[in-house]
C-alpha cells in the first residue's frame, strides 16, 4: 500500500472514497453534502476531469473560469 496516496485519520490509513472534508456554503453557512472535492494542483486525474467538465458543461463563462483558474501561476509546478 502506498501511504503517500492515502490519508491517515485517527491512526488508521484510509483510502478510497470517504468523508475527508467538510464543505460549507459561503452564502448560507450551511454544510453541503452533495459535492466531491478534487485537488487539481496535486492530482493530474483531477486536473483532466476539470478540463473535461469545462468543455462539456455548456456554460461558456464557467468553462473560461475553470480553464483560467487551471492556468494561473500557482499551477505552474503541477507536473512535479
Amino acid at each position: 500500500m502506498q501511504t503517500n496516496k492515502n490519508e491517515v485519520l485517527s491512526g488508521e490509513i484510509m483510502d478510497g472514497l470517504y468523508s475527508k472534508y467538510t464543505v460549507t456554503n459561503n452564502r448560507t453557512g450551511l454544510e453541503v453534502y452533495d459535492c466531491f472535492i478534487l485537488k487539481p494542483m496535486s492530482d493530474e486525474s483531477a486536473r483532466l476531469a476539470l478540463l473535461y467538465y469545462a468543455d462539456i458543461c455548456g456554460n461558456e463563462n464557467l468553462k473560461n473560469d475553470i480553464k483560467m483558474w487551471l492556468t494561473t501561476d500557482r499551477n505552474k509546478d503541477f507536473s512535479e
